[in-house]
């Protein structure tokens, strides 16, 4: 990032399309904190080929789900193998009667994560004694008021040194899909712990 007279006037980074338009409402917001500099002035560089998007070319799966009543209703799958009450937590003032999204999520990510692990594992060809993953979605606010999430998720891989489990996760990174899905635009935290 660059910066001027304490005001952000331009950003050389490879970096998402999400990230640009935070730049962008940022840029437009600016003027009010960095008087000497008008917000049409900032400069928001990104490298050649920053912006692609990741496309489907082989359908594998398509999950359907249908939810009625948002945070306070129902999520039923169209083979009915999920079908939950939806409630907001009692963190949030509600009676946590049933799942919500964040624990969704959480489940959905690990799950999937921890296959993107056993895909690794396979072609390094590493045994294991058992993966283990505690997963945690929060739902916070950012600097600008907005709701977003973040993803810590504690993994433990039983029967390698630390150094291997470490060399595993930050691989499956670059494999699970739910991880590509969230890099750069949310944090992900992903934490050996055994």
């Amino acid at each position: 990032m660059i910066w001027r007279d304490n005001c952000l006037i331009g950003v050389e980074t490879s970096i998402t399309e999400n990230v640009i338009a935070g730049l962008i409402k940022f840029a437009l917001n600016a003027k009010a904190t960095c008087g000497k500099i008008e917000a049409k002035k900032i400069l928001i560089h990104y490298k050649k080929g920053s912006f692609k998007m990741m496309k489907i070319e082989k359908k594998l799966y398509t999950a359907t789900v249908n939810v009625q009543g948002g945070r306070d209703g129902k999520a039923v799958s169209d083979d009915n193998n999920l079908n939950v009450d939806l409630r907001y937590p009692k963190e949030l003032g509600g009676d946590g009667a049933g799942t919500n999204p964040e624990q969704l999520f959480a489940a959905g990510f690990a799950a999937c994560f921890q296959g993107a692990m056993g895909t690794v594992l396979r072609k390094k060809n590493i045994k294991t004694d058992g993966i283990n993953i505690d997963s945690q979605v929060t739902l916070g606010k950012d600097a600008n008021d907005g709701y977003v999430l973040a993803i810590t998720m504690d993994i433990t891989v039983k029967g390698v040194e630390t150094s291997v489990a470490e060399e595993v996760v930050a691989e499956a990174h670059k494999v699970c899909p739910y991880a590509k899905a969230t890099q750069g635009n949310i944090e992900v935290i992903s934490n050996v712990v055994g």
